[in-house]
């Protein structure tokens, strides 16, 4: 199973928008907020500001539900 940083999320999904730019700040609300699922990474592995990966599974649920087309996201 692929994991995503937060930095990660927000570049693959700016790119696959091309009108909208999606920030780690917005990626870090649904976290927060809105219920996508992520994991916090040991203090010894240095991953970002926001130390916490998401699991493709639970990213393309979640973006599924807000409508985004998940298929040209993630290219089989």
């Amino acid at each position: 199973m692929r994991y995503y940083t937060l930095s990660e999320v927000a570049n693959k999904l700016t790119k696959a928008s091309r009108t909208m730019l999606v920030t780690q700040e917005r990626v870090w609300q649904w976290i927060e907020k809105e219920g996508l699922h992520a994991e916090r990474v040991p203090d010894n592995i240095r991953v970002g500001s926001r130390p916490y990966l998401i699991a493709e599974s639970d990213l393309i649920a979640f973006l599924q539900e807000k409508g985004w087309d998940v298929d040209l996201i993630f290219p089989a």
